[in-house]
């Protein structure tokens, strides 16, 4: 297939909704490093559906933050009230709270490199477990500490 040129998830939000409320699915090329190491922009694609079972800590999902902007984020905690904490693999910062009315999709699939990893895949269980989720922020910390923008005290 061609691609004949992009467009932002804003212009495209209407189509992609109604997309959804249809039973469809849709894919759409990940942009931007929040979901680094798991997700890698211009690389991995990933297969949105409706939220239609229960979703549950661990799943990405594709919300509308409090700003307005559409975001592709995992579910980290779920509070008593229902309302969500939502934080990017390689993000320091959650979302919280975000109530069901603003997520838009769950994310079914993801496509890298000719492979369709989905929730059961070996490598989507290892990059959503918690071990592996400490390690990678841990990361995040130390090199925001040596470049100074987090201070360590």
């Amino acid at each position: 297939m061609e691609n004949i040129g992009t467009v932002s998830l804003d212009e495209a939000m209407p189509f992609i909704s109604e997309m959804l409320k249809n039973g469809n699915t849709v894919s759409l090329l990940v942009k931007g490093s929040s979901m680094f190491p798991f997700l890698i922009s211009g690389r991995d694609k990933v297969i949105l559906a409706a939220v239609t079972i229960p979703l549950k800590k661990g799943d990405i999902v594709l919300y509308r933050n409090h700003i307005g902007k559409y975001v592709l984020h995992r579910i980290s905690r779920i509070d008593s009230d229902g309302n969500f904490e939502i934080i990017g693999d390689g993000q320091l910062v959650a979302d919280y709270p975000v109530n069901i009315e603003s997520i838009v999709a769950r994310v079914i699939s993801v496509e890298r490199k000719g492979e369709n990893l989905c929730s059961k895949n070996i490598k989507w269980k290892l990059f959503s477990s918690k071990l592996f989720l400490f390690f990678s922020r841990k990361i995040l910390v130390k090199n925001a500490i040596k470049k100074g923008s987090v201070t360590s005290d």
